[in-house]
């Protein structure tokens, strides 16, 4: 027998071998009767049943069957950084979580499905502030606006919220920095207010807007607004805007707010601006005016100072003439420019009856303000 045959003869008797034990070791599977496979390729094991489930693992499926299914990841929800001042970040995230579902929820409003980065967009601010002058006495304030571009009619549309001053707000008399922080008078009157605006097709030299809401809770006002800016001129230095506001609401009527402002840049760092603001309605007395020439420094990191001379008046009320003065604004920002601190001093000669003397009246604020959202 030659050495080949030798070798094929001792592999089958090896893999007999294997073959035989397996099956002694395995005799459930190979019972009586049945032919022992030939080869490992034909080799068949079945495996012995399993134990049945114990009343603990039963349980278990049934309650992991009865668990509601899991609640669907908050779309607006975005993980940040809180290592510098937890509570200021927790603050900041909640109110953009919420004005994010609220530009969703509003959205669902004229049949879109939900533009998650257009309600990430959500942007505004909350201030709190607190004022002193011998004149008005003391005033604490809490004000807030929130504004959202919505996706509908070509991004055109937009939703409001806030709370602000209501001759400010209704009259469109939000005037800019130093101008917006002057010392609030004891009968301003403050509420809540919300709605939509719509904007028409703008250009490099006009602007304008339509708005519709309500204002304050009990009763609430209902007011229509049509903004409109018009730049009529400007080069590298200069810029004049006229910005007019017909308006109505169910206090004032029909009225008309005529801002007029005149901007020339000094340099780099250095602003001066001459604004004058009037209003004229059904149930004002005349002509309700405020001019004002302020000078802006802008310093580094953010800070800002301001120096302002202002007067205001009515042109039919008992004393035409109700307040001039002057004023320093001074803005720092703080916590990398999360929150802004901003601090007024001024002095000015208020009267309202001309049958008194008027005399001077030192005033002092201080005003915290928080940015949130995308700018």
């Amino acid at each position: 027998m030659s050495d080949r045959s030798t070798r094929r003869a001792r592999g089958r008797g090896c893999a007999t071998l294997l073959l035989v034990l397996l099956a002694a070791t395995q005799a459930r599977a190979f019972p009586p009767g049945e032919p022992v496979p030939e080869s490992i390729e034909d080799l068949t094991i079945t495996p012995a049943p399993s134990a049945p489930p114990s009343e603990e693992a039963v349980a278990q499926i049934e309650y992991e069957a009865e668990k509601p299914p899991p609640t669907p990841a908050n779309p607006c929800a975005e993980d940040r950084a809180t290592d510098t001042m937890p509570m200021l970040d927790e603050t900041r995230r909640i109110l953009e979580e919420t004005t994010c579902s609220a530009a969703l929820w509003a959205d669902s409003l004229f049949g879109e499905k939900g533009d998650i980065e257009a309600a990430r967009a959500v942007h505004g601010h909350v201030e709190i502030s607190g004022a002193y002058s011998q004149f008005d006495g003391s005033k604490f304030r809490v004000r807030m606006d929130v504004r959202a571009d919505l996706p509908t009619l070509k991004h055109r549309l937009n939703a409001f919220i806030g709370r602000d001053n209501e001759n400010d707000f209704l009259r469109d008399r939000s005037e800019g920095f130093a101008l917006r922080s002057q010392f609030p008078r004891l009968d301003d009157r403050e509420g809540w207010l919300g709605g939509l605006g719509y904007s028409l097709p703008e250009t490099d030299r006009f602007r304008s807007e339509f708005r519709i809401g309500v204002h304050g809770l009990g009763p609430p006002q209902l007011f229509l607004q049509w903004r409109t800016r018009l730049n009529l001129y400007s080069d590298e230095r200069n810029v004049f805007y006229v910005r007019m506001t017909p308006f109505w609401n169910t206090d004032d009527g029909v009225g008309l707010t005529g801002n007029f402002d005149w901007s020339h840049v000094l340099s780099a760092t250095r602003l001066l601006r001459l604004s004058t603001a009037a209003t004229r309605s059904q149930k004002t007395e005349g002509i309700d005016w405020r001019s004002a020439v302020i000078y802006y420094q802008s310093l580094r990191q953010g800070r800002a100072l301001a120096f302002e001379n202002f007067v205001r008046g009515s042109t039919e009320a008992p004393e035409p003439l109700g307040e001039f003065g002057m004023r320093v604004v001074y803005r720092e920002p703080i916590f990398a420019q999360r929150l802004y601190v901003e601090t007024v001093i001024g002095y000015s000669w208020p009267r309202n009856d001309p049958s008194l003397p008027r005399d001077g009246s030192f005033g002092t604020g201080v005003s915290i303000d928080m940015p949130f959202g995308k700018t």
